[in-house]
């Protein structure tokens, strides 16, 4: 669906602008998919009357995958479907957490970070942009973890550092 409309606006806009079709459908795919998971959001919250805490899911997971990085399916439909179930999902898995519980999941998403961020270079510590990245994104959860503690964002981001688990190993020389 997504291909199909970016594909079809693409065209219309390179005829009337010269640009290339190619260049635009790509931006407009991430556009499209940023813009139906909001809505879909947007509509589940009104309907399960947990708009707020949708939105935080949503936007800890937005904040920390921007640092951490993460799998891409190469599907747009598949992409909004799960991104869709995984934010409403987390802001109902954190209604069973305890806050006792909040600082030992907090304490293991930072291990994960520590291990995986960002995604795909697994053990590289070399580079100096992986350890910016690794700093940042730990900064994050310990905000969470002294001064906010809500569960919403700790399941957040502990399913984020379950995303950027890989077993692949990188070439390092």
């Amino acid at each position: 669906m997504v291909y199909y409309l970016a594909g079809k606006f693409a065209q219309f806009l390179a005829v009337k602008t010269g640009e290339d079709k190619e260049a635009i459908e790509h931006g407009l795919k991430i556009q499209l998919n940023f813009i139906l998971v909001f809505l879909i959001l947007i509509c589940v919250g009104i309907f399960t009357n947990r708009l707020i805490d949708i939105a935080i899911s949503a936007l800890s997971l937005i904040l920390i995958r921007k640092f951490t990085g993460g799998r891409h399916f190469k599907s747009s439909d598949i992409c909004i479907l799960f991104t869709t179930v995984v934010i409403v999902t987390i802001q109902y898995i954190s209604d069973f957490i305890v806050p006792s519980q909040i600082q030992i999941i907090n304490l293991i998403a930072i291990f994960l970070i520590l291990l995986f961020c960002p995604f795909g270079s697994i053990f590289e510590i070399k580079d100096r942009q992986v350890i910016r990245k690794k700093i940042i994104c730990i900064s994050i959860v310990l905000i969470n973890m002294i001064l906010v503690s809500s569960s919403i964002v700790t399941v957040a981001f502990f399913v984020q550092g379950l995303d950027l688990i890989t077993f692949k190993r990188t070439n390092q020389i």
